[in-house]
């Protein structure tokens, strides 16, 4: 499946999809390593370590992909990455949220044994 695009003196060309949705690539990246560092965080709680190491990064991780996803969502005019991009912001607004939900609950009262 190929996607069109104008170029030089407005002859038409064509692309493979893959390459279209390689430009979500990092952001998928990203927000992976974020929800890693959140997943992280979340165990280290439990557990009744110090959370910070984790969470830190993981936050910075979050909001900085999904600021720049933002801002690029603006300059996509493929709709195809319109879609994805929107999915994907919507996704990491959640994994936000749900992150900042599990970590306001009250810790476990004496941690797990192993």
């Amino acid at each position: 499946m190929a996607d069109s695009l104008d170029g030089p003196g407005g002859a038409v060309v064509q692309r493979p999809a893959g390459l279209a949705l390689w430009q979500l690539f990092g952001t998928t990246n990203q927000l992976l390593a974020g929800l890693t560092l959140v997943m992280v965080t979340l165990y280290l709680r439990h557990r009744r370590l110090p959370t910070w190491p984790a969470a830190l990064p993981a936050v910075g991780m979050l909001l900085s992909t999904l600021a720049a996803m933002v801002v690029n969502l603006a300059r996509f005019t493929d709709p195809l990455l319109q879609v994805m991009g929107g999915i994907l912001v919507v996704l990491g607004a959640g994994v936000l949220i749900e992150s900042v939900r599990a970590l306001l609950r009250p810790r476990p009262k004496d941690p797990p044994a192993l």
